[in-house]
């Protein structure tokens, strides 16, 4: 007999259960009437139900531990977190259990052990912040720039700053890396977005980098419209898409152990683009198509 079995048995001998039965009261004494039909509550009850305690400790120690992720689950969902550039790579329990076919709990115990995921994940915060409403693809953008800072910058030279805009009704994502902050390099690169997909009008922030004569050429070129804020808030939803960017660029680098990205960043970028999108009830931008445009408009702003 193993120790463990040993440990049950002299656990389970110890654990008695002992019911004194209660005195029968004197004829005379005993209730009549509507009060005969009562449960008397000191009795003991045959059918404890679910939340009854076990009969005994071996109940609690024989009981199967599901508290953990098979062999053939856990190979499964980090296939799936190492897909980079396909949904559900490196991302929350939600998404993977999503891609894995699983349950959020499985993935959720899984990622609990991977450092890209315990050292990255955010702590929400609920904010609340002023709307920019677009109600059809491609009205509205908003720009900003996002630096690479230490070994980022140093890995991924000879860039230094990602180029971000985002399509605020689709949540569509466009990325471009940047040597520099210099007028001619914003210029070059926003050239190269507007030449695949132009907008209606862009809203940023008081950076100089989008105000200087190169870049607004650029916009007059294509007759778009460049407006900004003086808010401390900024262009709120480009700097969480920013946010989520930096998360996943972060992720990826400690899962595989390197500080260089920018020649998978195209994937990270068309990962976004197919991710599902709360503001989209649970579409990808890449989904949305004309038709659906007027539901997702209700959707996300409301019908009034």
């Amino acid at each position: 007999m193993s120790r463990l079995q040993k440990y049950r048995s002299d656990m389970t001998k110890q654990i008695k259960v002992n019911v004194v039965s209660k005195p029968s009261l004197p004829s005379e004494l005993q209730p009549s009437g509507p009060l005969a039909s009562r449960q008397d509550p000191t009795a003991v009850n045959q059918n404890p139900g679910p939340c009854a305690a076990p009969k005994s400790l071996s109940t609690i120690i024989n009981k199967p531990n599901t508290d953990f992720v098979t062999k053939e689950m856990a190979k499964k969902l980090k296939q799936v977190s190492e897909n980079i550039g396909k949904f559900g790579a490196i991302s929350s329990p939600r998404r993977l259990a999503l891609a894995a076919n699983t349950s959020q709990q499985e993935a959720q115990k899984f990622l609990e052990k991977q450092e890209s995921h315990t050292l990255h994940r955010r702590s929400v915060k609920p904010k609340h912040f002023r709307k920019t409403i677009a109600l059809y693809p491609f009205e509205i953008a908003q720009a900003a720039l996002m630096s690479l800072d230490g070994s980022y910058a140093k890995h991924n030279a000879p860039y230094k700053f990602l180029l971000v805009i985002i399509d605020i009704f689709l949540r569509k994502l466009f990325v471009k890396p940047l040597t520099s902050k210099h007028g001619s390099e914003v210029a070059k690169q926003l050239e190269q977005v507007f030449s695949e997909q132009t907008f209606k009008k862009i809203h940023i922030d008081t950076g100089k980098q989008f105000l200087i004569p190169s870049v607004k050429k650029t916009l007059e070129k294509y007759q778009i419209e460049l407006y900004h804020t003086h808010s401390h808030l900024k262009a709120t939803i480009v700097e969480r898409s920013i946010r989520t960017l930096c998360s996943h660029l972060s992720a990826f680098c400690t899962h595989f152990n390197t500080f260089s990205f920018v020649t998978r960043l195209d994937l990270t970028v068309s990962q976004y683009n197919n991710s599902p999108h709360r503001s989209l009830g649970n579409l990808a931008p890449n989904q949305v198509i004309l038709q659906n445009t007027p539901y997702i408009a209700d959707f996300m702003y409301g019908k009034n």
